[in-house]
Order: C-alpha cells, then structure tokens, then sequence
C-alpha cells in the first residue's frame, strides 16, 4: 500500500511501503513534486519499508533535480532506509 500528498510549500509525505511493487507510482509522485516545486522535501515519517529500488529511485531523482538546479531534502528517515543505503554503498 503507497500514499502520497504534496503540499504547496513542495513537501512530499510518502505513506506505506517504497518497494518495486509500487515503485512506478512512487516515481510518479515524485516526478510530480520535482517538476511543481523549486524545493521538494520528502517527508518519510510514515514509511513502513523501503527497498532497493527506492535507493535508486532516489538517486535518480538526486540527479534530475542537480541538472534542473534544484533541492531535494529528505525529513524522517526510517531506520530500514539508512540500514539499506549502508549495506549497498549508497550512503559513501
């Protein structure tokens, strides 16, 4: 299950799992924000688990919003994120 609600100030809440089951919808959410918003947060508070494939997704968004000279800021990182950005390299 995957939810999302971006408000005006350009701060994405995701709800539920980032996992490759939902991983297109994610992107889409996220693809939404960085193209509305100079400056997106990504709140995280209620993430319930996240895998590899949001790593990446999230790299790739990194690197969009680089060329589009904009900022992405993540708030309320799970714990399973950080363990998983460890473990693959992504976190170095």
């Amino acid at each position: 299950m995957f939810s999302h609600k971006l408000d005006k100030s350009g701060e994405l809440a995701l709800e539920g799992d980032l996992t490759l089951q939902n991983i297109k919808d994610v992107k889409d959410a996220l693809l939404n924000a960085i193209n509305k918003a100079s400056a997106v947060t990504l709140n995280l508070s209620r993430v319930a688990d996240v895998d590899f494939s949001f790593l990446q997704l999230l790299r790739a968004a990194q690197k969009s919003c680089e060329i589009r000279e904009k900022t992405l800021t993540l708030e309320n990182v799970p714990k399973r994120y950080q363990e998983l950005a460890d473990e693959s390299g992504f976190a170095h």
